[in-house]
This record gives C-alpha cells, sequence and structure tokens, in this order.
C-alpha cells in the first residue's frame, strides 16, 4: 500500500472544543465583564452536520435604536445573529456571516 492510498485516523472535534476554539479567536458574540456598556448576549446553539462534517455555530446579541424609521415608533430592538461554519476535521473557517434585523417596539 502507498503512502497517499489510507485514510489519517483523525478525530473530529467535539462541541466544548468547538465553542472554545471560536471564542479564543472571537469569532462569536461573548459577553463582557462591564454589562452597562454592552448588550446582553445568549448562548450560541452548537449543531453538528455529519454528512459535512462540520459544526454550524449561531451566536445572537440584541440592541435598541431610536434612529431611521424606528424613531417614529416607540424604537426598535436590533437582532445581530453570527452564523459561523468550522470545518470539524482540520479546524477551518468555512463560512462567517453576520445578518441584522430591526423589531419595531410597538406599545
Amino acid at each position: 500500500m502507498l503512502f497517499g492510498q489510507h485514510k489519517l485516523k483523525v478525530k473530529p472535534m467535539d462541541s466544548l472544543a468547538v465553542l472554545q476554539f471560536a471564542k479564543e479567536r472571537k469569532w462569536i458574540f461573548q459577553q463582557h465583564d462591564d454589562m452597562s456598556e454592552t448588550a446582553p448576549v445568549y448562548a450560541p446553539t452548537i449543531s453538528y452536520d455529519k454528512t459535512k462534517k462540520q459544526w454550524i455555530i449561531v451566536s445572537k446579541r440584541y440592541t435598541t435604536t431610536r434612529k431611521g424609521k424606528c424613531k417614529h415608533t416607540n424604537g426598535c430592538t436590533i437582532e445581530h445573529t453570527q452564523t459561523i461554519i468550522i470545518d470539524a476535521i482540520n479546524k477551518r473557517l468555512i463560512k462567517r456571516q453576520i445578518n441584522k434585523k430591526a423589531y419595531p417596539n410597538y406599545e
């Protein structure tokens, strides 16, 4: 058997290792010590795609604003959603996407 014909036995990352890996590189929203200046950050959701061998991390945070179209209502709550896809075998970032969506605060 030639060297290139056998498969390498590399153990994929587990969920805790993926979360720690993403936090070290600041790829997900994190909670700061001083809560007065930052928006609340919720725990990220982690899922694993077995067919592609990829970890999918979705983290969210919320802020408020009274600018733009939101000044005509009682302000808006802005949801920041960050989606990260990491390869489980070689620990590479495949995709990073940040979305913002405003929800009017009608009262």
